[in-house]
Protein backbone atom coordinates (compact mmCIF):
# COMPACT_ATOMS: atom_id res chain seq x y z
CA UNK A 1 0.00 0.00 0.00
CA UNK A 2 2.97 2.13 0.83
CA UNK A 3 4.36 2.11 -2.29
CA UNK A 4 0.95 2.60 -4.35
CA UNK A 5 0.60 5.68 -1.92
CA UNK A 6 3.55 7.55 -2.91
CA UNK A 7 3.05 7.27 -6.90
CA UNK A 8 -0.58 8.46 -5.97
CA UNK A 9 0.22 11.25 -4.48
CA UNK A 10 2.44 12.55 -7.32
CA UNK A 11 0.15 12.16 -9.94
CA UNK A 12 -2.28 13.82 -7.55
CA UNK A 13 0.31 16.85 -6.77
CA UNK A 14 0.58 16.91 -10.71
CA UNK A 15 -2.96 17.55 -11.66
CA UNK A 16 -3.17 20.07 -8.78
CA UNK A 17 -0.43 21.88 -10.41
CA UNK A 18 -1.68 21.28 -14.02
CA UNK A 19 -5.26 22.45 -13.05
CA UNK A 20 -3.56 25.91 -11.84
CA UNK A 21 -1.72 26.73 -14.35
CA UNK A 22 -5.11 26.67 -16.50
CA UNK A 23 -6.28 28.81 -13.66
CA UNK A 24 -3.59 31.17 -13.17
CA UNK A 25 -2.57 31.36 -16.84
CA UNK A 26 -4.19 33.76 -19.23
CA UNK A 27 -5.38 31.09 -22.11
CA UNK A 28 -8.49 31.31 -24.47
CA UNK A 29 -10.66 33.88 -25.46
CA UNK A 30 -12.50 33.25 -22.24
CA UNK A 31 -9.09 35.27 -20.84
CA UNK A 32 -10.47 38.59 -22.08
CA UNK A 33 -13.60 40.04 -22.58
CA UNK A 34 -14.22 42.42 -25.31
CA UNK A 35 -16.98 44.88 -26.10
CA UNK A 36 -17.10 46.96 -29.15
CA UNK A 37 -18.61 50.69 -30.15
CA UNK A 38 -18.66 50.54 -33.78
CA UNK A 39 -19.30 53.60 -36.12
CA UNK A 40 -21.66 52.98 -38.65
CA UNK A 41 -19.89 54.86 -41.22
CA UNK A 42 -17.41 57.32 -41.98
CA UNK A 43 -17.46 60.74 -44.11
CA UNK A 44 -14.25 60.93 -46.14
CA UNK A 45 -14.72 64.79 -45.91
CA UNK A 46 -14.20 64.44 -42.35
CA UNK A 47 -10.92 61.97 -42.56
CA UNK A 48 -8.97 64.74 -40.61
CA UNK A 49 -11.52 64.78 -38.13
CA UNK A 50 -11.70 60.99 -37.44
CA UNK A 51 -7.91 60.61 -37.15
CA UNK A 52 -7.23 62.91 -34.65
CA UNK A 53 -8.40 62.07 -30.99
CA UNK A 54 -8.22 65.77 -29.92
CA UNK A 55 -10.94 67.15 -32.98
CA UNK A 56 -14.04 67.99 -31.52
CA UNK A 57 -13.64 66.22 -27.60
CA UNK A 58 -13.15 62.93 -29.45
CA UNK A 59 -16.14 62.58 -30.38
CA UNK A 60 -15.57 60.76 -33.89
CA UNK A 61 -13.62 57.34 -33.81
CA UNK A 62 -14.11 54.54 -35.88
CA UNK A 63 -14.42 52.04 -32.77
CA UNK A 64 -14.02 51.67 -29.49
CA UNK A 65 -12.61 48.70 -27.63
CA UNK A 66 -14.05 47.76 -23.91
CA UNK A 67 -11.57 45.41 -22.38
CA UNK A 68 -12.09 43.16 -19.44
CA UNK A 69 -10.00 40.60 -17.34
CA UNK A 70 -12.41 38.12 -15.86
CA UNK A 71 -9.12 35.90 -14.92
CA UNK A 72 -6.99 35.99 -11.88
CA UNK A 73 -4.04 36.22 -13.77
CA UNK A 74 -2.04 39.55 -14.64
CA UNK A 75 -2.14 40.32 -18.59
CA UNK A 76 0.72 41.97 -19.56
CA UNK A 77 1.09 44.08 -22.42
CA UNK A 78 -2.32 43.75 -24.31
CA UNK A 79 -2.00 45.00 -27.17
CA UNK A 80 -4.45 46.33 -29.49
CA UNK A 81 -4.06 46.59 -33.57
CA UNK A 82 -5.99 47.03 -36.27
CA UNK A 83 -6.48 47.64 -39.84
CA UNK A 84 -8.91 48.80 -42.84
CA UNK A 85 -8.08 46.53 -46.01
CA UNK A 86 -7.48 48.75 -49.11
CA UNK A 87 -7.29 52.19 -46.73
CA UNK A 88 -5.20 51.31 -43.34
CA UNK A 89 -2.71 48.62 -42.99
CA UNK A 90 -2.30 47.10 -39.69
CA UNK A 91 -1.37 49.95 -37.04
CA UNK A 92 -1.05 49.20 -33.21
CA UNK A 93 -3.38 51.44 -31.67
CA UNK A 94 -2.66 51.05 -27.55
CA UNK A 95 -0.96 48.63 -25.26
CA UNK A 96 -1.85 48.22 -21.73
CA UNK A 97 1.09 47.18 -19.52
CA UNK A 98 -1.16 45.03 -16.65
CA UNK A 99 -4.19 44.03 -16.42
CA UNK A 100 -5.46 42.76 -13.25
CA UNK A 101 -7.98 40.57 -12.26
CA UNK A 102 -11.31 42.51 -13.29
CA UNK A 103 -9.68 45.26 -14.76
CA UNK A 104 -11.34 47.09 -17.07
CA UNK A 105 -9.34 49.22 -20.14
CA UNK A 106 -10.63 51.28 -23.38
CA UNK A 107 -8.85 51.81 -26.58
CA UNK A 108 -10.20 54.10 -28.76
CA UNK A 109 -9.56 53.75 -33.13
CA UNK A 110 -9.03 57.28 -34.53
CA UNK A 111 -8.02 55.79 -37.98
CA UNK A 112 -5.49 57.87 -40.20
CA UNK A 113 -6.79 57.59 -43.83
CA UNK A 114 -5.03 59.08 -46.69
CA UNK A 115 -5.50 62.56 -48.25
CA UNK A 116 -6.74 60.57 -51.52
CA UNK A 117 -9.84 59.33 -49.19
CA UNK A 118 -11.11 62.38 -50.35
CA UNK A 119 -11.24 61.73 -54.13
CA UNK A 120 -13.66 58.35 -53.15
CA UNK A 121 -16.73 59.22 -55.69
CA UNK A 122 -18.87 55.95 -54.37
CA UNK A 123 -20.41 54.71 -51.50
CA UNK A 124 -19.01 50.56 -50.70
CA UNK A 125 -19.31 48.93 -46.89
CA UNK A 126 -15.47 48.02 -45.53
CA UNK A 127 -14.30 45.81 -42.56
CA UNK A 128 -12.40 46.81 -39.72
CA UNK A 129 -10.00 43.90 -38.24
CA UNK A 130 -9.50 43.84 -34.86
CA UNK A 131 -6.64 42.00 -33.47
CA UNK A 132 -5.74 41.79 -29.53
CA UNK A 133 -3.08 40.15 -27.90
CA UNK A 134 -0.65 40.18 -24.62
CA UNK A 135 2.19 38.30 -23.42
CA UNK A 136 2.05 34.80 -23.66
CA UNK A 137 -0.90 34.58 -25.62
CA UNK A 138 -0.40 31.76 -28.00
CA UNK A 139 -2.08 31.58 -32.09
CA UNK A 140 -5.20 30.66 -30.57
CA UNK A 141 -5.27 32.86 -27.74
CA UNK A 142 -5.18 35.77 -29.39
CA UNK A 143 -8.85 37.64 -30.08
CA UNK A 144 -9.49 38.52 -33.78
CA UNK A 145 -12.94 40.82 -34.00
CA UNK A 146 -14.42 42.38 -37.63
CA UNK A 147 -17.29 44.69 -38.41
CA UNK A 148 -18.41 46.09 -41.36
CA UNK A 149 -19.44 50.14 -41.84
CA UNK A 150 -20.50 52.21 -44.19
CA UNK A 151 -17.90 54.17 -46.72
CA UNK A 152 -19.77 56.53 -47.80
CA UNK A 153 -18.90 59.28 -50.99
CA UNK A 154 -17.33 62.34 -50.38
CA UNK A 155 -20.09 64.47 -51.01
CA UNK A 156 -22.40 62.60 -48.85
CA UNK A 157 -23.12 64.42 -45.68
CA UNK A 158 -24.87 62.65 -42.72
CA UNK A 159 -26.53 65.01 -40.58
CA UNK A 160 -26.33 62.69 -37.65
CA UNK A 161 -24.86 59.75 -36.82
CA UNK A 162 -28.14 58.43 -33.73
CA UNK A 163 -30.07 55.96 -35.39
CA UNK A 164 -33.51 57.28 -36.62
CA UNK A 165 -35.63 55.39 -33.96
CA UNK A 166 -33.59 56.93 -31.55
CA UNK A 167 -33.67 60.28 -32.30
CA UNK A 168 -35.37 62.16 -29.13
CA UNK A 169 -35.13 65.68 -30.32
CA UNK A 170 -33.05 68.53 -32.73
CA UNK A 171 -30.25 68.05 -30.90
CA UNK A 172 -30.07 64.38 -32.06
CA UNK A 173 -30.97 66.10 -35.74
CA UNK A 174 -27.93 68.11 -35.80
CA UNK A 175 -26.16 65.53 -34.32
CA UNK A 176 -23.02 65.84 -36.94
CA UNK A 177 -23.32 69.33 -37.66
CA UNK A 178 -19.78 70.58 -36.76
CA UNK A 179 -18.31 68.46 -39.68
CA UNK A 180 -20.09 70.93 -42.03
CA UNK A 181 -16.94 72.74 -41.56
CA UNK A 182 -14.71 69.96 -43.19
CA UNK A 183 -16.85 70.78 -46.15
CA UNK A 184 -15.76 74.74 -46.49
CA UNK A 185 -12.86 74.28 -48.61
CA UNK A 186 -10.94 78.10 -48.44
CA UNK A 187 -7.75 76.44 -49.43
CA UNK A 188 -8.92 74.54 -52.63
CA UNK A 189 -6.83 75.95 -55.43
CA UNK A 190 -10.26 76.21 -56.88
CA UNK A 191 -11.93 77.87 -54.51
CA UNK A 192 -8.82 80.40 -54.04
CA UNK A 193 -8.65 81.10 -58.16
CA UNK A 194 -12.17 82.25 -58.00
CA UNK A 195 -12.15 84.48 -54.94
CA UNK A 196 -8.73 85.96 -56.69
CA UNK A 197 -11.15 86.43 -59.41
CA UNK A 198 -13.99 88.16 -57.92
CA UNK A 199 -11.80 90.22 -56.30
CA UNK A 200 -10.02 91.66 -59.41
CA UNK A 201 -13.31 91.94 -61.53
CA UNK A 202 -15.93 92.28 -59.46
CA UNK A 203 -14.79 94.39 -56.47
CA UNK A 204 -11.85 96.54 -58.27
CA UNK A 205 -8.77 94.87 -56.31
CA UNK A 206 -10.11 95.37 -53.13
CA UNK A 207 -8.95 93.85 -50.23
CA UNK A 208 -11.55 93.12 -47.66
CA UNK A 209 -10.17 91.07 -45.15
CA UNK A 210 -6.73 93.54 -44.48
CA UNK A 211 -8.94 96.99 -43.13
CA UNK A 212 -11.03 94.98 -40.60
CA UNK A 213 -14.03 97.24 -41.68
CA UNK A 214 -17.46 95.48 -41.47
CA UNK A 215 -18.19 97.59 -44.14
CA UNK A 216 -15.32 96.25 -46.64
CA UNK A 217 -16.06 92.94 -45.60
CA UNK A 218 -20.34 93.64 -46.52
CA UNK A 219 -19.28 94.50 -49.49
CA UNK A 220 -16.96 91.29 -49.97
CA UNK A 221 -20.39 89.37 -49.30
CA UNK A 222 -22.45 91.69 -52.21
CA UNK A 223 -19.64 90.92 -54.23
CA UNK A 224 -20.07 86.91 -54.16
CA UNK A 225 -23.79 87.55 -54.57
CA UNK A 226 -23.07 89.37 -57.69
CA UNK A 227 -20.37 86.89 -59.06
CA UNK A 228 -23.11 84.14 -59.05
CA UNK A 229 -25.99 86.76 -60.71
CA UNK A 230 -23.44 87.81 -63.46
CA UNK A 231 -22.38 84.16 -63.81
CA UNK A 232 -26.34 83.03 -64.22
CA UNK A 233 -25.92 80.17 -61.31
CA UNK A 234 -29.06 78.38 -60.72
CA UNK A 235 -30.31 78.29 -56.65
CA UNK A 236 -31.77 74.53 -58.04
CA UNK A 237 -34.41 73.69 -55.32
CA UNK A 238 -35.31 73.72 -51.38
CA UNK A 239 -34.61 70.57 -50.30
CA UNK A 240 -32.22 69.43 -47.84
CA UNK A 241 -32.20 70.62 -44.31
CA UNK A 242 -34.93 68.51 -41.98
CA UNK A 243 -38.01 70.52 -41.26
CA UNK A 244 -39.14 68.13 -39.14
CA UNK A 245 -38.02 65.11 -36.89
CA UNK A 246 -39.98 62.47 -39.45
CA UNK A 247 -38.34 63.93 -42.11
CA UNK A 248 -36.07 61.28 -42.38
CA UNK A 249 -35.59 61.69 -46.25
CA UNK A 250 -33.61 64.59 -45.12
CA UNK A 251 -31.09 63.13 -42.24
CA UNK A 252 -28.86 62.76 -45.10
CA UNK A 253 -27.68 65.47 -47.71
CA UNK A 254 -25.30 64.79 -51.11
CA UNK A 255 -23.49 68.00 -51.35
CA UNK A 256 -21.47 69.20 -53.81
CA UNK A 257 -18.40 70.71 -53.03
CA UNK A 258 -18.05 74.48 -53.33
CA UNK A 259 -16.02 74.24 -55.98
CA UNK A 260 -18.39 71.73 -58.27
CA UNK A 261 -21.63 74.60 -57.35
CA UNK A 262 -18.76 77.17 -58.98
CA UNK A 263 -18.17 75.18 -62.14
CA UNK A 264 -21.62 73.35 -62.30
CA UNK A 265 -23.17 76.92 -61.98
CA UNK A 266 -26.01 75.64 -59.80
CA UNK A 267 -26.78 74.90 -55.40
CA UNK A 268 -28.64 74.42 -52.79
CA UNK A 269 -28.78 76.16 -49.96
CA UNK A 270 -26.60 74.43 -47.72
CA UNK A 271 -24.44 74.11 -51.18
CA UNK A 272 -24.54 77.64 -51.75
CA UNK A 273 -23.96 78.63 -47.73
CA UNK A 274 -20.61 76.60 -47.92
CA UNK A 275 -20.10 78.29 -51.06
CA UNK A 276 -20.24 81.66 -49.42
CA UNK A 277 -18.51 80.53 -46.47
CA UNK A 278 -15.43 78.76 -48.46
CA UNK A 279 -14.84 82.39 -50.74
CA UNK A 280 -15.50 84.35 -47.26
CA UNK A 281 -12.50 82.12 -45.20
CA UNK A 282 -9.95 82.50 -48.34
CA UNK A 283 -10.76 86.22 -48.26
CA UNK A 284 -9.26 86.11 -44.25
CA UNK A 285 -12.94 86.82 -43.26
CA UNK A 286 -14.84 84.60 -40.32
CA UNK A 287 -17.96 82.85 -42.45
CA UNK A 288 -21.24 82.09 -40.62
CA UNK A 289 -23.48 79.59 -41.43
CA UNK A 290 -27.08 80.14 -40.47
CA UNK A 291 -29.34 76.78 -40.16
CA UNK A 292 -33.32 76.64 -39.72
CA UNK A 293 -36.09 74.72 -40.41
CA UNK A 294 -35.94 74.01 -44.23
CA UNK A 295 -33.28 76.60 -44.73
CA UNK A 296 -29.58 77.67 -44.54
CA UNK A 297 -27.75 80.65 -46.14
CA UNK A 298 -24.47 82.44 -45.31
CA UNK A 299 -23.09 85.32 -43.99
CA UNK A 300 -19.77 86.19 -41.68
CA UNK A 301 -19.81 87.86 -38.17
CA UNK A 302 -16.64 91.18 -37.41
CA UNK A 303 -16.54 93.33 -34.23
CA UNK A 304 -19.06 90.88 -32.45
CA UNK A 305 -21.63 91.78 -35.19
CA UNK A 306 -23.47 89.70 -36.85
CA UNK A 307 -24.25 89.46 -41.15
CA UNK A 308 -26.51 87.60 -43.29
CA UNK A 309 -27.49 87.73 -47.30
CA UNK A 310 -29.81 85.45 -48.93
CA UNK A 311 -27.77 83.68 -51.77
CA UNK A 312 -30.71 81.60 -52.80
CA UNK A 313 -32.61 84.95 -54.18
CA UNK A 314 -30.42 84.40 -57.77
CA UNK A 315 -33.19 82.33 -58.96
CA UNK A 316 -34.50 78.64 -60.54
CA UNK A 317 -36.64 76.96 -62.26
CA UNK A 318 -40.27 77.75 -60.42
CA UNK A 319 -38.72 79.72 -57.55
CA UNK A 320 -39.66 83.15 -59.17
CA UNK A 321 -36.67 85.51 -61.06
CA UNK A 322 -33.51 86.59 -59.94
CA UNK A 323 -33.45 88.91 -57.49
CA UNK A 324 -31.04 92.61 -57.04
CA UNK A 325 -28.22 92.41 -54.66
CA UNK A 326 -29.85 94.99 -52.65
CA UNK A 327 -32.78 92.62 -52.14
CA UNK A 328 -30.98 89.57 -51.32
CA UNK A 329 -29.20 92.30 -48.30
CA UNK A 330 -32.36 93.02 -47.41
CA UNK A 331 -34.08 89.49 -46.94
CA UNK A 332 -30.69 88.81 -44.93
CA UNK A 333 -31.31 91.21 -42.67
CA UNK A 334 -35.01 90.19 -41.58
CA UNK A 335 -33.90 86.84 -41.63
CA UNK A 336 -31.48 87.83 -38.51
CA UNK A 337 -34.58 89.28 -37.11
CA UNK A 338 -36.45 86.25 -37.11
CA UNK A 339 -33.46 84.14 -36.66
CA UNK A 340 -32.37 85.50 -33.17
CA UNK A 341 -36.05 86.36 -32.17
CA UNK A 342 -36.62 82.19 -32.24
CA UNK A 343 -32.82 81.93 -30.94
CA UNK A 344 -34.06 83.66 -27.69
CA UNK A 345 -36.78 81.90 -27.15
CA UNK A 346 -34.37 78.69 -27.00
CA UNK A 347 -35.68 76.88 -30.09
CA UNK A 348 -33.17 74.38 -31.17
CA UNK A 349 -33.64 74.29 -34.76
CA UNK A 350 -31.75 77.66 -34.91
CA UNK A 351 -28.55 76.97 -35.30
CA UNK A 352 -25.54 79.13 -35.84
CA UNK A 353 -21.89 77.31 -37.48
CA UNK A 354 -18.94 79.74 -36.46
CA UNK A 355 -16.42 77.70 -38.89
CA UNK A 356 -13.37 79.10 -38.22
CA UNK A 357 -13.95 78.26 -34.31
CA UNK A 358 -14.62 74.81 -35.45
CA UNK A 359 -11.65 74.13 -37.67
CA UNK A 360 -9.96 75.54 -34.76
CA UNK A 361 -11.49 72.66 -32.28
CA UNK A 362 -10.47 70.29 -35.44
CA UNK A 363 -13.25 70.38 -37.83
CA UNK A 364 -10.50 70.81 -40.36
CA UNK A 365 -11.22 71.09 -44.43
CA UNK A 366 -10.69 68.26 -46.48
CA UNK A 367 -7.93 68.62 -49.15
CA UNK A 368 -8.55 69.00 -53.00
CA UNK A 369 -6.28 68.80 -55.95
CA UNK A 370 -5.69 71.36 -59.12
CA UNK A 371 -7.75 71.12 -61.72
CA UNK A 372 -6.74 71.99 -64.90
CA UNK A 373 -10.28 71.45 -66.40
CA UNK A 374 -12.13 73.49 -63.43
CA UNK A 375 -9.54 76.17 -63.50
CA UNK A 376 -10.36 76.67 -67.22
CA UNK A 377 -14.05 76.62 -66.38
CA UNK A 378 -13.47 79.71 -63.57
CA UNK A 379 -11.58 81.37 -66.14
CA UNK A 380 -14.68 81.47 -68.30
CA UNK A 381 -17.21 82.34 -65.55
CA UNK A 382 -15.12 85.30 -64.67
CA UNK A 383 -15.45 87.20 -68.29
CA UNK A 384 -19.22 87.29 -67.44
CA UNK A 385 -17.51 89.67 -64.55
CA UNK A 386 -16.41 92.22 -66.74
CA UNK A 387 -19.89 93.22 -67.24
CA UNK A 388 -20.90 96.47 -65.48
CA UNK A 389 -22.01 96.06 -62.03
CA UNK A 390 -25.90 97.33 -61.43
CA UNK A 391 -26.95 96.81 -57.77
CA UNK A 392 -28.04 99.93 -55.53
CA UNK A 393 -27.10 98.09 -52.13
CA UNK A 394 -25.80 98.88 -49.15
CA UNK A 395 -24.08 96.52 -46.63
CA UNK A 396 -26.39 94.37 -44.56
CA UNK A 397 -27.23 95.83 -41.22
CA UNK A 398 -25.21 95.11 -38.13
CA UNK A 399 -26.99 92.20 -35.53
CA UNK A 400 -25.64 93.68 -32.31
CA UNK A 401 -28.59 94.46 -31.92
CA UNK A 402 -30.94 96.10 -33.62
CA UNK A 403 -32.01 98.71 -31.31
CA UNK A 404 -28.03 99.06 -30.76
CA UNK A 405 -27.96 98.29 -27.14
CA UNK A 406 -24.86 98.78 -25.18
CA UNK A 407 -25.55 95.60 -23.74
CA UNK A 408 -26.52 92.86 -25.90
CA UNK A 409 -27.88 89.73 -24.44
CA UNK A 410 -25.84 86.13 -25.14
CA UNK A 411 -26.82 84.01 -27.50
CA UNK A 412 -29.10 81.07 -25.76
CA UNK A 413 -26.50 78.07 -25.26
CA UNK A 414 -29.31 75.57 -27.31
CA UNK A 415 -28.76 78.02 -30.08
CA UNK A 416 -24.71 77.58 -30.75
CA UNK A 417 -22.81 75.89 -28.96
CA UNK A 418 -19.96 76.66 -30.83
CA UNK A 419 -20.00 80.00 -30.45
CA UNK A 420 -19.27 82.41 -28.23
CA UNK A 421 -20.23 85.68 -28.26
CA UNK A 422 -23.71 87.91 -28.44
CA UNK A 423 -26.62 88.10 -29.96
CA UNK A 424 -28.86 91.04 -30.41
CA UNK A 425 -31.53 91.53 -27.52
CA UNK A 426 -35.74 90.89 -28.05
CA UNK A 427 -37.65 93.76 -27.77
CA UNK A 428 -41.19 92.62 -27.47
CA UNK A 429 -42.76 96.48 -27.49
CA UNK A 430 -41.03 96.79 -30.89
CA UNK A 431 -44.57 97.64 -33.47
CA UNK A 432 -44.65 96.05 -36.77
CA UNK A 433 -45.17 100.17 -38.02
CA UNK A 434 -41.73 100.62 -36.04
CA UNK A 435 -40.33 97.70 -37.88
CA UNK A 436 -41.72 99.18 -41.10
CA UNK A 437 -40.02 102.56 -40.26
CA UNK A 438 -36.10 100.88 -39.83
CA UNK A 439 -36.50 98.96 -43.35
CA UNK A 440 -37.43 102.47 -44.74
CA UNK A 441 -34.83 104.29 -42.82
CA UNK A 442 -32.42 101.37 -43.87
CA UNK A 443 -33.23 101.63 -47.44
CA UNK A 444 -32.81 105.30 -47.19
CA UNK A 445 -28.83 104.85 -46.48
CA UNK A 446 -28.69 102.49 -49.39
CA UNK A 447 -25.54 103.66 -51.42
CA UNK A 448 -24.08 102.24 -54.43
CA UNK A 449 -20.39 101.15 -52.87
CA UNK A 450 -19.51 99.45 -56.10
CA UNK A 451 -19.96 102.62 -58.44
CA UNK A 452 -18.50 104.68 -55.35
CA UNK A 453 -15.44 102.45 -55.00
CA UNK A 454 -14.78 103.01 -59.13
CA UNK A 455 -15.34 106.65 -58.82
CA UNK A 456 -12.71 106.88 -55.97
CA UNK A 457 -10.27 104.55 -58.65
CA UNK A 458 -11.51 106.88 -61.67
CA UNK A 459 -10.68 109.94 -59.97
CA UNK A 460 -7.34 108.53 -59.24
CA UNK A 461 -6.70 107.54 -62.31
CA UNK A 462 -7.34 111.15 -63.97
CA UNK A 463 -5.08 112.39 -60.95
Amino acid sequence: MKKLLFPSLLMLIGAALLAASFLLTPGGKGSLEVDIEKASFIMPAAHNVYSNPEALNGKYFLFKAKLTNPTKATLEDVTVKYRVPGFVEWTELEVVGEMFEGQTATVLCYPRFKNDVVEKMTESMETAEIEISWDGATDDDVIEESFSFKMVDRNLYMFTGIPSEEIAGWADVYDNDALLACYVTPNDPIVKYYAQIIQEKVLKGDQASVSGNPQDAARFLMGIYEATRMSHMVYSGTKGIPQSLDDVSSFSQHNRLPREVITGNTGLCLELSLLYASVLSAAGIDPIIYLVPGHAYPGFKMNNGYYAIEATMIGGEGLGGISPVEDAIMRGDEQLDLFFKMAQTGDPRYKILDIHQLNSMGATPMALKDDDFMRQKVKEIGENFDAPLQPQASPPTKKQPRSYASNPEPLPDNVATNVSTTAPSSNNNTTSETETKEKKKLKEKIKDLFKKKDGKKKKKDKG
